[in-house]
């Protein structure tokens, strides 16, 4: 973070500040940011009495509602938490639906953050769901499969630090030829 709290982004010829950020003069007396902080920590809080599938859903859906009401923020706060608690709920050993539930979520994180965001926070986003697509039913594949080609490759270059573990991600995709998912990988 540079001196004003700002941001720095890299663009194709120079370095350009953007007021992003929990610590950004936008959101740092914002009252409606604050409350928008504080029901998300509720909501991660829930996590704690999650013991079972049904409880999942219910904590993902809460989560959803919480971030769709709060759109005009491009910011999640406590975002490594909610990263780290989305990684979860791809758990393997999780019903498909918690899955579909998890991925709508990152799917509307990425849409708030737009490239920029999940370009600044590409590792931490990425960390759950690349692990994601060898475990992912058949199912749950194409939305996966979408989520990385609408938010994913349109970042480019920017995808360069995290590029072999995208590849390596995929790469169960190419198992076999005849495969539902080849063409698409």
């Amino acid at each position: 973070m540079s001196s004003n709290n700002t941001s720095d982004v890299e663009g194709s010829d120079s370095t350009k500040k953007v007021p992003w950020g929990p610590n950004s003069p936008a959101y740092a007396n914002d009252p409606k940011y604050k409350k928008y902080t504080q029901q998300v920590e509720k909501c991660l809080n829930s996590f704690d009495n999650v013991h079972e599938w049904a409880d999942f859903i219910s904590f993902l859906k809460q989560l959803l509602k919480t971030l769709e009401a709060y759109k005009q923020f491009k910011e999640i706060p406590r975002k490594l938490i909610v990263a780290k608690r989305l990684s979860q709920c791809l758990n393997p050993a999780l019903p498909t639906g918690v899955h579909q539930r998890a991925l709508d979520v990152y799917t509307h994180i990425m849409e708030v953050l737009g490239s920029e965001g999940l370009q600044r926070d590409l590792a931490l986003w990425s960390s759950g769901l690349f692990p994601f697509f060898e475990y992912a039913a058949t199912s749950v594949k194409p939305t996966l499969l979408g989520l990385f080609d609408t938010h994913y490759l349109p970042l480019q270059g920017g995808l360069r630090p995290a590029m072999k573990a995208f590849i390596l991600a995929l790469l169960p995709g190419l198992e076999e030829e005849t495969g539902e998912f080849f063409d698409k990988v």
